[in-house]
């Protein structure tokens, strides 16, 4: 080999850097790639119509002082179901259903109802744990349905 191409070769980054700075890159990419993966998830949350959704939960809290008659509860259960499907990104409309959906568990005498209702409240519990993780009521109330649900499985 002679000098003048030894010279060269010399002035190129070793293999070893070279795969260094690869990995430097792409772990920079993904810490910024999932930096913004967290802000497009709550965008894509489907609002829906927010009004529909806030009165179906306002007529549900009006039920929910009647709650010693389990109709008034599936009442209200219903009606803040409406509100979720009306719009997923309600958070009240998610804890709610949270709350009503324990209380129905704990009171029903039917076991077939009783694990529905846990399931879905366990359900709705992540959701709003997912909508506002700095808000208690989900934490709650998810872990509420969760201890429901414990005590009563075989």
């Amino acid at each position: 080999m002679s000098v003048n191409s030894s010279r060269s070769f010399k002035k190129r980054p070793e293999n070893g850097q070279l795969l260094i700075l690869c990995v430097m890159i792409l772990t920079l990419l993904n810490v910024v790639s999932c930096q913004n993966q967290a802000a497009e998830t709550l965008r894509g949350v489907d609002f829906g119509d927010a009004k529909a959704a806030a009165e179906r939960v306002s007529e549900a809290d009006k039920l929910y002082p009647l709650r010693e008659d389990l109709v008034k509860v599936r009442q209200a259960v219903a009606l803040v179901r409406q509100a979720r499907s009306s719009d997923y990104g309600s958070f009240e409309a998610a804890w709610k259903l949270a709350q009503f959906d324990y209380y129905l568990g704990e009171h029903t005498t039917a076991e077939e109802e009783r694990d529905a209702a846990f399931r879905e409240g366990m359900e709705a519990g992540k959701a709003a744990v997912k909508l506002q993780p700095e808000k208690p009521e989900g934490h709650f109330w998810l872990g509420a349905n969760y201890g429901g649900s414990a005590e009563h499985s075989t």
